[in-house]
This record gives structure tokens, C-alpha cells and sequence, in this order.
């Protein structure tokens, strides 16, 4: 259990590291990205492109599972698949640690492209 309190708390401040340079925070890896907002502004970050057109305010269940589809499908593109995770369960707060795995393979995957 400290164990894996450890790897979130690290994985939340290397997520902040990333989402300060677009003025955004985490403070809870289940809540904070149920909008999909964050986590499209953390592949912007990490990958330094731009995802082009997403809901920047999503106000509907809709809004926000289109955000978290966009979100997969950059994963896919990237070759990472989320195992046993979509776009519904990451909006209602996917366990973390899976969704955390992922991400640090992305930002893995991003720093051998360049």
C-alpha cells in the first residue's frame, strides 16, 4: 500500500512538472482527469504537438467521452493500448495505477521519437 501511495504521489508531481507549462494541476489522479482535458494537455505537452480540435469546456457526458476518445486514440496512434480501459472508465475514474503505467509509456515512447 505505501508502495503504490509512493508511485502515484510521483506520478502526480511528474504530471505537474508537465501541465504547469500550460498553467494546470493534479491533485487527484481519479477526479482531475474525468473531463479528459488534463490528459490532452499532457500528450500536447509531453509530444510538443498540438491535438487540434477537442471540447475545451465539456459540460455533457458526451463532451467529455469525445475528449477521452480523442485521448485513446492518441495512446493508439502511438502504439500503447490501455488494457481493459475506455474512454467511459477514465471519465468515471479508472484505478490509476494501470492509466499511470500508460502515460510514463508515453512519455517513454515520445522521448525515443525525437
Amino acid at each position: 500500500a505505501a508502495r503504490k501511495r509512493m508511485q502515484i504521489q510521483t506520478f502526480t508531481t511528474w504530471t505537474n512538472l508537465h501541465l504547469a507549462k500550460v498553467g494546470m494541476d493534479v491533485q487527484d489522479l481519479k477526479t482531475d482527469f474525468g473531463d479528459g482535458i488534463r490528459l490532452l494537455k499532457l500528450v500536447e505537452v509531453i509530444s510538443e504537438e498540438s491535438l487540434g480540435k477537442y471540447n475545451k469546456k465539456p459540460i455533457s457526458k458526451f463532451m467529455k467521452l469525445e475528449n477521452h476518445n480523442i485521448f485513446l486514440g492518441q495512446l493508439k496512434a502511438r502504439s500503447i493500448r490501455l488494457v481493459n480501459i475506455g474512454a467511459e472508465d477514465l471519465m468515471m475514474g479508472a484505478p490509476s495505477e494501470p492509466l499511470t503505467e500508460q502515460l510514463m509509456e508515453l512519455n517513454l515512447r515520445v522521448i525515443q521519437q525525437d
